[in-house]
């Protein structure tokens, strides 16, 4: 069943989640609708809640008004200890685990060789500078030098900084790289454009992330 705000707005909303045993949802404002809806209809699914931000108030707010909603089997996963531990400050149910996705591969067994042929990169998040994007054209000035050819890089996201944008481009075309812009896309076009690129780049700087989710996503 698919989770959307939409499913609220009808006079029964728990209809459409009766008779499933597991929920995912982000940790925000339509998890507590999730989490008020389950127990007016008295269901008995579990939900597994993502915290993927550390400053968001209203992810906070949230979760303080609805800490009595949680029940055995619910999870809180987070991405770092850090993240783990400023959000149990203010709500410790002892449902959280700590996760790191960057872990779930196993180590090389050998270095990776530069490749031979001309490499496509792609970035796809917001274009501003919190993104990082802002660091791209050093990211792919280093690859070359170290034997890394990038010929082009797809950008996927909102333009949030147009001077950014055009600044970032002009740094590229004096590397000989070609950057292909696609603006705002819907979630299946996004997958596609990641599946045509060599390279994901995510420098991202924000520090109200504790993980971005584009990581886990061009896994």
């Amino acid at each position: 069943t698919e989770l959307d705000v939409s499913l609220f707005l009808t006079e029964e909303p728990w209809a459409a989640l009766d008779g499933l045993d597991i929920v995912f949802s982000n940790c925000g404002p339509l998890t507590a609708l999730l989490l008020a809806a389950r127990a007016r209809a008295r269901l008995s699914f579990s939900v597994i809640r993502e915290v993927r931000t550390l400053g968001w108030i209203g992810y906070a707010f949230q979760e303080f008004v609805a800490a009595a909603l949680p029940r055995p089997g619910d999870m809180c996963t987070h991405s770092s200890a850090f993240a783990h531990d400023v959000w149990t400050r203010f709500r410790g149910d002892g449902n959280d685990v700590v996760y790191d996705p960057l872990l779930w591969r196993a180590p090389a067994s050998r270095p990776v060789a530069p490749p031979s042929r001309p490499l496509r990169c792609g970035f796809f998040s917001r274009v501003s500078r919190d993104k990082g994007f802002g660091y791209v054209p050093e990211i792919i000035a280093r690859m070359q030098a170290t034997g890394w050819p990038v010929e082009s890089l797809a950008v996927c996201g909102s333009r949030e900084d147009g001077d950014l944008m055009e600044a970032v481009g002009a740094r590229l075309s004096a590397l000989g790289v070609v950057m292909h812009e696609h603006g705002e896309v819907d979630y299946a076009r996004t997958l596609a454009l990641m599946a045509g690129v060599d390279i994901v780049l995510f420098p991202s700087v924000s520090s109200f992330e504790s993980f971005g989710r584009v990581v886990a996503e061009a896994y």
